[in-house]
């Protein structure tokens, strides 16, 4: 049975494992390691912008007001917006989770309103270089993202790796070998692979997990 690697620790209802289990051996773990930071919450913000559903979970666990004191939410993409179902809240804003379209998209529902973007303690602050003197911002740092210093090859027949961060830790341990077919998820992750010398890999058209599977299906003997 060949095997897959993904970059992120699947859920046991994962459309990703539903899919491939009985075709594939699946692994997945992140090559990252989280940790929640300690950060205060800014003041006379009109809006919040949350990049990963990750971010979103850790901020709001430290949120310790009524809900209602909330100011506007924007999200990234359909992903990140999904988790405030979670509190019982919804996105004032959702994104595409395409930095680009997202950024153009968010400046004109923004307005003249403040924005503080809460994110990764190593993150490419795409929407914010985007935007940078554009709109008025802020940001927190609400978690911190290591890359692991020590993992096994996952000697996989295909990877698919799912952030810049993650790519080139494992690319760096284990580089590419011959028959092993990549697939990325996003473009940032996409530059980072070109940045390290890569071409012959395949940028998913979507991040969700269904679409995932079905193209990790077409490589599967």
């Amino acid at each position: 049975m060949q095997k897959i690697f993904i970059s992120r620790k699947l859920a046991e209802q994962s459309d990703f494992r539903r899919l491939l289990a009985n075709r594939a051996e699946l692994i997945d773990y992140s090559l990252l390691r989280f940790r929640p930071t300690n950060f205060s919450w800014p003041k006379d913000t009109d809006c919040y912008f949350f990049y990963s559903p990750r971010g979103l979970r850790y901020a709001l666990d430290q949120w310790k007001k009524p809900w209602e004191q909330l100011p506007l939410i924007a999200a990234l993409g359909p992903a990140t917006a999904a988790v405030l179902q979670e509190f019982g809240l919804s996105a004032d804003f959702i994104g595409s989770g395409r930095p680009a379209p997202t950024a153009l998209a968010f400046k004109e529902w923004l307005g003249q309103k403040s924005v503080c973007f809460f994110r990764a303690e190593q993150s490419k602050r795409s929407i914010q270089q985007l935007l940078k003197g554009e709109i008025l911002a802020k940001e927190r740092i609400v978690y911190s993202n290591q890359a692991k210093t020590q993992f096994a090859d996952s000697q996989a027949d295909i990877l698919v790796l799912t952030s810049p961060l993650n790519a080139e830790t494992y690319l760096k341990a284990y580089p590419k070998k011959k028959n092993q077919e990549i697939l990325v998820i996003g473009r940032s992750t996409a530059q980072k692979l070109m940045e390290m010398g890569y071409s012959d890999f395949h940028l998913a058209t979507a991040p969700k997990e269904e679409a995932l599977a079905q193209y990790c299906l077409r490589y599967l003997l």
